[in-house]
Formats: C-alpha cells, sequence, structure tokens
C-alpha cells in the first residue's frame, strides 16, 4: 500500500514538474516577445525622432531627404525605455544617397510634378533645322565644291589698301553686276568674317571616340563634319536618354546655372527653380551646377566654355537652315558672292576663280556664324533668342512662338550624356550642398543584460 502511494507521489511530482517546466519556458518566451516588442517600440520611436532631424533645405529645394548629422539624442528612448537603466542605445549610418536611389526618387519626385513633361521637343526641332541644311541645293552645291580660294582671301582680308585697289578697278564693270547696290553688303561680309575668325578660333568640340573637332572657318566642310557628328547624335540608335526625360527635367528645373539673371519683357530677374526661389537664395554664390552636369568639366571656365561652343554649334545649324530657306538672304548672298568673285579675281591676277555657289554657301555660312555669336551672347546672358531668323517670322506672334532660352539648349544636349553619368555629377553637386554625405538609412542596437535587438530604418522615399 505505500509502495503505491509512494508511486502516485512520485507520478504527480514528475507532472508537476513538467507543468512547472512547460509554465516556466512559456512564461520565459511570453517575457521574451514582450522585451522584444518592447525594443522595438522604443527603438522605432527614437528612429523616427532621428530620421526627422533631416536637412529641410534640401527637402524644399531639391525633394530629397537625407539625415543633418548621426544621432546621438536618444532624449526619445530615455523616455519610453521600460528596460533596466543598463540598457545601453547607439546608433550608426547603414546607408549613404547612392546614384541608383537618387535616380528612384527623381521618378518618383517628378511624376507627380511633370506628368506630360515633353523635353525632346527642340530636339526635334534642331533635327529637323539638319534635314533642312541636308536637303537644300546651295548647300549640296555648294559645300562639296573646292574651298582653296578662302586660302587666298584670308591672305588679303586684313589689307584694306588691298581691297580698295580691287573695289576701285572694278568700276569699269559697274553696269554689269549693278555693282553700288553690293557694295554696303559686301563690305558687312568682310566684316562678319573677321568676327568669326576671331571668335571661332579656339572652337573644338570632341566627338564619341573624345577625339576634337576643330571649327575652321576657311575650310567649310569642317562644319559639315561637326553637323554630320551632331546629327549622328540625335539619331544614334544606342541613345537610351529619351526614356529618361525625368532626370533631364530635374537638372535643368531644380540646379542653378551661369546665369545670374533672367529677362522677361525686358526686365530683369535673378535666375529662380521652377518654384520661383531665386537661386541666390538657394546656393548663396553663382554656380555653374547644370554646365557640370553636361560637360563633367572640374572647372567652372572649362564646363561653360564647353557648354557655350554647343549651343554656338546649334544656334550655326540652326541659322545656316534658315538662310537657305529665305529668298531674302539667299539673293542678298549671291550679289555679295557677284562682287567677291570679281574682287579675289583681281587681286590674284586671274589665278584664283570661285565657284559662284560655293562663295554663295561660304557667304551664308559666314552669316550664320556671325549671328550665332551674338546668339550665343544673348543666351548667357539671360535672354531669348528665335529658334529661326528668317525674314518672315522674326516679328508677331510666330517669332514670339519660336523663342529659346539658354536652358532649352542645355536641356536639348543634356539628352545624349548617359543618365550614370548625370546622376553621378549631381550627386557630387547635392553632397556639396548638404555639406558632405547624404546620409539615408540608420541603425539602432539596443544591449539590455545578455540580450541584443537591432533595428534599421531609412526614409520611405528611397526604398
Amino acid at each position: 500500500m505505500n509502495n503505491k502511494r509512494g508511486g502516485i507521489v512520485i507520478f504527480l511530482s514528475i507532472v508537476l514538474s513538467a507543468v512547472i517546466l512547460v509554465q516556466t519556458i512559456l512564461f520565459s518566451g511570453i517575457a521574451l516577445r514582450y522585451r522584444e516588442i518592447e525594443a522595438r517600440r522604443t527603438m522605432q520611436l527614437q528612429a523616427e525622432y532621428l530620421l526627422s532631424d533631416y536637412n529641410e533645405s534640401l527637402l524644399k529645394h531639391y525633394g530629397l531627404y537625407g539625415l543633418n548629422h548621426v544621432g546621438t539624442d536618444f532624449s526619445v528612448f530615455k523616455r519610453t525605455n521600460r528596460f533596466s537603466e543598463n540598457a545601453v542605445l547607439s546608433c550608426d549610418v547603414i546607408d549613404k544617397l547612392s546614384s541608383e536611389a537618387l535616380e528612384k526618387a527623381i521618378a518618383d519626385y517628378m511624376t507627380l510634378r511633370y506628368p506630360t513633361i515633353v523635353v525632346s521637343d527642340i530636339a526635334s526641332r534642331i533635327a529637323g533645322a539638319i534635314n533642312e541644311v541636308k536637303s537644300s541645293s546651295i548647300y549640296n552645291s555648294g559645300s562639296k565644291k573646292s574651298f582653296s580660294w578662302m586660302n587666298q582671301l584670308k591672305t588679303i582680308m586684313g589689307d584694306s589698301e588691298n581691297w580698295m585697289w580691287a573695289i576701285e578697278g572694278l568700276e569699269a564693270v559697274v553696269d554689269t553686276i549693278d555693282f553700288n547696290d553690293k557694295l554696303d553688303d559686301f563690305y558687312d561680309f568682310i566684316d562678319n568674317l573677321k568676327t568669326v575668325v576671331e571668335r571661332s578660333a579656339t572652337l573644338t568640340f570632341q566627338d564619341e571616340d573624345g577625339t576634337d573637332q576643330e571649327l575652321n572657318v576657311f575650310d567649310p566642310t569642317s562644319f559639315t563634319l561637326l553637323m554630320e557628328f551632331l546629327s549622328g547624335s540625335i539619331q544614334g540608335t544606342d541613345n537610351e536618354v529619351l526614356n529618361h526625360l525625368y532626370i533631364n527635367a530635374y537638372a535643368v528645373n531644380f540646379f542653378d546655372s551661369r546665369l545670374e539673371n533672367t529677362y522677361f519683357d525686358g526686365e530683369a530677374f535673378p535666375e529662380c527653380n521652377v518654384y520661383g526661389t531665386p537661386f541666390s537664395e538657394i546656393n548663396t554664390v553663382n554656380h555653374s551646377d547644370i554646365e557640370y552636369m553636361l560637360t563633367g568639366a572640374q572647372s567652372t571656365f572649362g564646363a561653360n566654355f564647353q557648354t557655350s561652343s554647343l549651343i554656338f554649334l546649334v544656334r550655326a545649324i540652326s541659322n545656316l537652315s534658315t538662310f537657305l530657306l529665305d529668298e531674302v538672304k539667299v539673293y542678298k548672298a549671291q550679289g555679295v558672292a557677284e562682287v567677291l568673285c570679281m574682287v579675289v579675281a583681281l587681286l590674284s591676277a586671274g589665278t584664283v576663280v570661285i565657284d559662284p555657289v560655293s562663295a554663295q554657301y561660304a557667304i551664308l555660312l559666314i552669316w550664320a556664324m556671325t549671328i550665332s555669336f551674338k546668339d550665343v551672347d544673348q543666351l548667357k546672358s539671360g535672354k531669348t533668342v528665335s529658334l529661326l531668323h528668317h525674314s518672315k517670322v522674326e516679328d508677331g506672334a510666330i517669332g514670339s512662338a519660336l523663342m529659346t532660352n539658354y536652358k532649352d539648349y542645355v536641356s536639348f544636349f543634356m539628352l545624349f550624356v548617359s543618365d550614370d553619368k548625370i546622376l553621378k555629377r549631381m550627386l557630387k553637386i547635392l553632397e556639396r550642398i548638404n555639406g558632405g554625405d547624404i546620409n539615408i538609412a540608420i541603425e539602432l542596437e539596443l544591449t539590455d543584460q545578455d540580450h541584443t535587438y537591432v533595428l534599421e530604418d531609412g526614409y520611405d522615399l528611397y526604398k
């Protein structure tokens, strides 16, 4: 009997021990789970507090989040801590703004603000200008002739006495070529030629292989090569930039350029971003940021010069295409060509013979380049210029509708710079504005007794 009772007691003891063990494990698990929940709660509150200390200027002007500094203010944790007083919390940065994260942020930001933006409009118009030049009979005939006579012109054009001697020698044939009506135009052409020679002396362009291509005013075929280079850029099948207009539009609308002022109805205004905030307030001093994004040149001078050269090339092509279609200018160029042919023939004693069509083409090209330099100066000053300098459209509503500004051309050329390059250059600018790396994610680590809890958090914009 006693043995039976002893067996029952042992059995009940085992059962009770098992129950106690199970309850202990259960309560330990509940306690551990509770501590995890508490850790996450207090760490989440602390993380949100730290992430709320972002660079307000970066958000206001560029739509981007970035920590002002690595968080050290754990006041929220101290108020919400339900652990022991010995619990320790630390914070580290685990992610910085990258080109990939920046691309995603721009896409999200611009989708809401520019759902119908079309940056490629000016590209189609410039492509049309190139096609007009190539289809012109004057271009097809004149540009393929020999321009060796221009070397002779280069030698004698600076000697006014030679010009006057030749002009006087033409008096006998005034009636034949209606010389008097064309003399002023001829002198204007010579002045234009001198201006173009002086300003184009340093113009160079880099092709896709990085080879320098020079613009030689005394060799019009060099202009043809540059036009082919631009045409290839526009029509290149390996360009995917037209699928990424948001990056282009974001760069042009939210970043500073060399311009200090822009003009509207003749009145000057400080250059502003798309929200109307002057860049002088954002950056304090003027920066050539979009020129840097376009060219990658490390110096401000280099970025500005390369950008101006590219704008000149577009303006020269646009102006040449317009002049080739302008009956007034074509007729005027024909008259100047007649005088030029006879003057050079006299000065060379008949040894240099100029083809009239090539002379006409060269004259139109010189005129186009002269106007283009003036256009670039206008654009760099913050003013607008008409896309077409045509006698029939420069005035009135049509002319107003064709007005273009400096950033129109920058945005056009930026279409042919890879997204990767633009984003990397843009990131450098943003880091300059931020005063260093743009931190976008943090890791909190809570240590209490023998347990460690980790929480990672960052801005939803980049997730």
